[in-house]
C-alpha cells in the first residue's frame, strides 16, 4: 500500500510540476508568441502598403519634375511686374515691322483676376488683312501670356481719293489685348 500511495504522491507531484510549468512558463510565453505573430502580420501589411507607395515614386518624381517645369514657364510667361513700357515697345515694334498705319497703343487700368493681374491694352491700326493677321500671330508668340479679349475689324470704304487697287489695304482694326502679371 505504501507503494501505491507513493505512486499517487509521485503522480500528484508530476501533475503539479506539469501544471506549474504550463501556467507559469508555457502559457505566458505562448501569449507573447501570439502577440509577436500578430505584430509581424501588422508590420508585413504595412510593408506591403509602403511597397506599393514606393513603387509609385518614379511616377511622382516625373510629375514633380513636370510641375516644376510648368512653374518655371509660368514665372517667365507671367512675370512679377507689369513692365508696361516693355510691352508697349514690343507691340509697337511688331506693328511697325508689319507697316501698320495710324497706330495707337494705349494701356488701360489693370484688373485683378485671382492670383494674377490683367493689364488691358487698347490697340488700333490700319493696314492690309495679311498684316493684321500677322500682327495677331506675333502678339500670340510674345514670351508672356497675352490674349485678345475684343477684336473689331472693319473695312474702310474707299473715298474718291483712294484708287480701287488700295482696297486690300483698307482694314481698320481695333483690339484689346490683355497681358498678365502676378498680383501684388
Amino acid at each position: 500500500m505504501a507503494n501505491r500511495r507513493d505512486s499517487y504522491i509521485m503522480a500528484g507531484i508530476a501533475v503539479g510540476i506539469a501544471a506549474g510549468f504550463y501556467f507559469l512558463l508555457f502559457a505566458p510565453q505562448q501569449r507573447k508568441l501570439s502577440a509577436l505573430r500578430a505584430s509581424i502580420r501588422t508590420i508585413e501589411g504595412q510593408l506591403v502598403r509602403q511597397g506599393v507607395e514606393v513603387a509609385g515614386l518614379p511616377e511622382i518624381e516625373t510629375n514633380l519634375k513636370q510641375a516644376n517645369e510648368l512653374l518655371a514657364d509660368y514665372r517667365t510667361r507671367i512675370p512679377a511686374a507689369a513692365d508696361v513700357g516693355n510691352i508697349v515697345e514690343q507691340v509697337s515694334a511688331i506693328a511697325e515691322r508689319l507697316v501698320l498705319r495710324n497706330r495707337n497703343i494705349e494701356p488701360m487700368e489693370p484688373q485683378k483676376r485671382g492670383p494674377v493681374t490683367a493689364l488691358p491694352i487698347r490697340i488700333s491700326f490700319e493696314g492690309a488683312f495679311s498684316a493684321a493677321f500677322n500682327f495677331l500671330r506675333e502678339v500670340e508668340r510674345l514670351p508672356r501670356v497675352a490674349r485678345v479679349t475684343e477684336l473689331i475689324v472693319e473695312f474702310n470704304e474707299p473715298d474718291d481719293e483712294r484708287p480701287v487697287g488700295d482696297l486690300a489695304d483698307g482694314l481698320r482694326t481695333e483690339l484689346t489685348l490683355e497681358v498678365f502679371y502676378e498680383a501684388i
